[in-house]
């Protein structure tokens, strides 16, 4: 019989800075909420398997338990034991059980979120673990100089400090401000305790340091074989541990203070890019970990995994972690990061018995790419190294490698086989690791006038288009398959009212009205500027007290209302306001309404019916800021029923 897995990357989060904003919009798009395309690759990957993958990055802001709640607990819970986590009722989460002191906190112990499928009791029904995360940068968070958003390292306050939050603007947030990635580990409580689930006898466990010092790594065995042996066997491998390893991030002790200044630019005297966990331990070489008390926590970790996989008696066996081993992602202007290939992981498998494993995936890049090594030369020829990233999360571009193309010798001006060896030099694997499949941006430089001084960024989408999606392990006793799709993310604002079950009372204009209605006419090979002219828009104007004090309509696209002979008056609410408000009580569903009027299939006129409230946050979010919003801040909605669109 067979036994599938769905595999996510880089979920992100629905309160990025504290908002729920669903609009990008310019230069804050990489603040922006991604609850919508969540929502759509959790509904995907339920549909792809049993078991989950969570390829690290499971939220953004660590620290605040209802972060980790409104992550992961609200989308995929049904996968998850124990689920709610009862250590996030203790310090430093909460001062005292019950006081909710972060204005985000919908952590309720021990309802939890309802179970996605069914709307009932949250959690795996019977009490049997199958989420299986590998923790990111993100959820190591604080330890390594992320102090983002409306995250700060200061004391805890308490209610009374938040209720006049507004009047002490950069004072510290206080409970999100723990150390990190203790969260992770308090949040999975199997970790520490595989007897919580009920199927503890199948889960290996390596090390578990909340401290960040040494890694969290483990195995678990997943599905049954004819002759009763595991099917697969995942093998989660901290990476986020051998990247600061090699110097790739700056540390601070948890709290703010830092153990060493981030390095700021990616210049090869500047990290150890040489670092080898693999190699014998000697205090001073390219084999011993900086920035930990720990300097052999490579080497532990390697030995721990060849261990356990010459143990194993699985079929199929998976490494995951959330770095790459082979990438063509880009991040920086004309340098590559840990994005991209990552030398020290590459020496970290190479040094497992050849033929020990079957396939690496990983998170990390928000994109997706599939890359076999073309010679002998490397960790084993055929082995699949999977990056996918964008199960939720903004989408990056990648340097242009396309089909057969060499990962280390991308096509993108500024970024060719020659500027990459001078950031790694000879330390990367010989081993021509191939692109075969792409789903991402291909980004692209270009200069224009005058005298070719302004540099602007191009991109053109991959070879499986650009979007968010999900993958599928489909494992038999003979053959495994591995399969990778895209979905389309719906603006809940549309389809959510298109429901009359779902639908706000106070919309008007509602009945009868489909998703084509809320489309624009797009043809077959358009340009992103000749879509956008027949997109609808409209600018609304938030200002500092919480409200949408103003809308305009921007573009009046063309092919809307067509049930209606594209003259239609209907209210749209504008999604995107706190959970809380500023002191500290329930703010559900405060929506700002703004009555469209279409005619002949534009938008003709726009007008506010209601300001809601609540969007201090989202106002606070564009600002790109932790200090009080001082001025009102524009932003632009596109009308599509395909947020993707």
């Amino acid at each position: 019989m067979n036994y599938k897995i769905a595999v996510i990357g880089d979920p992100g989060n629905t309160r990025l800075n504290g908002s729920t904003w669903p609009y990008s919009d310019k230069g804050w798009k990489y603040y922006v909420s991604t609850a919508a395309a969540q929502q759509a690759v959790s509904e995907l990957a339920r549909s792809y398997g049993t078991d989950l993958i969570n390829l690290g990055d499971i939220t953004y802001i660590t620290g605040a338990s209802t972060l980790w709640e409104d992550n992961t607990g609200r989308y995929i819970n049904d996968f998850m034991a124990p689920y709610p986590a009862p250590k996030m009722l203790e310090e430093p989460y909460r001062q005292a059980v019950g006081e909710k002191i972060w204005p985000y906190d919908t952590y309720d112990y021990p309802n939890g979120y309802p179970n996605p499928t069914d709307g009932g009791p949250g959690g795996s029904k019977d009490g049997v673990n199958r989420h299986w995360p590998t923790p990111g940068n993100h959820d190591y968070g604080l330890r390594i100089d992320y102090a983002e958003g409306n995250v700060s390292t200061g004391p805890a306050r308490g209610t009374e400090y938040w209720a006049n939050y507004y009047q002490y603007p950069g004072e510290p947030a206080g409970p999100s401000a723990t150390a990190v990635p203790q969260p992770f580990v308090d949040y999975f409580g199997w970790l520490n305790d595989p007897s919580l689930v009920n199927n503890s006898e199948s889960i290996n466990i390596g090390l578990v340091d909340a401290t960040g010092n040494s890694g969290i790594y483990y195995s678990a065995e997943i599905g049954e074989r004819s002759n009763g042996q595991p099917l697969y066997e995942i093998f989660s491998i901290d990476t986020q541990r051998l990247a600061i390893n090699a110097g790739y991030y700056g540390l601070t002790n948890g709290y703010g203070a830092s153990f060493t200044e981030p390095t700021q630019n990616y210049d090869k005297s500047q990290r150890n890019v040489a670092y080898n966990p693999a190699a014998k331990f000697q205090r001073g070489t390219d084999s011993a970990a900086i920035l930990t008390d720990n300097p052999k926590n490579g080497q532990q970790q390697l030995k721990w995994l060849e261990k356990a996989l010459a143990d194993s008696e699985a079929k199929w066996k998976i490494i995951i972690g959330h770095q790459p081993v082979y990438s063509s992602g880009k991040w920086g202007k004309t340098q590559p990061d840990d994005h991209m290939s990552n030398p020290w992981l590459q020496k970290f498998l190479d040094a497992l018995p050849k033929n020990s494993f079957h396939a690496y995936y990983n998170g990390h890049s928000h994109y997706y790419q599939r890359v076999l090594e073309g010679n002998n030369k490397g960790i084993g020829r055929g082995i699949p190294f999977i990056t996918l990233g964008n199960s939720g999360r903004s989408l990056y571009p990648i340097n242009q490698t396309k089909y057969g193309d060499n990962v280390y010798d991308p096509s993108t001006a500024g970024m060719n086989a020659t500027s990459y060896n001078n950031i790694v030099g000879s330390e990367q694997l010989p081993s021509a690791p191939t692109t075969v499949g792409v789903s991402a941006g291909y980004y692209s430089y270009y200069t224009k006038y005058p005298e070719n001084t302004v540099e602007k960024d191009g991109v053109t989408t991959g070879a499986y288009g650009w979007g968010f999606g999900a993958g599928q392990l489909d494992a038999y006793d003979h053959h495994l398959l591995m399969n990778y799709g895209q979905t389309d993310v719906d603006d809940p604002a549309i389809v959510d009212n298109l429901n009359r079950i779902s639908r706000n009372g106070d919309l008007k204009g509602w009945n009868n009205l489909t998703v084509s209605d809320w489309k624009p006419e797009l043809e077959q090979g358009m340009s992103t500027v000749e879509a956008m002219e027949q997109t609808a828009q409209i600018s609304v104007t938030l200002n500092p007290k919480g409200k949408i004090s103003s809308v305009d309509v921007i573009n009046g696209g063309m092919g809307y209302m067509a049930s209606k002979n594209g003259t239609h008056k209907v209210d749209f609410e504008i999604r995107g306001n706190d959970a809380f408000n500023e002191n500290n009580t329930n703010n559900p569903n405060q929506f700002a309404i703004a009555t469209l009027k279409f005619k002949d299939g534009s938008l003709h006129k726009a007008s506010m019916k209601n300001g809601g409230k609540g969007y201090l946050f989202a106002l606070q979010a564009m600002q790109q800021t932790n200090e009080q919003p001082t001025e009102s801040s524009k932003a632009t909605i596109p009308i599509n029923a395909s947020m993707l669109e």
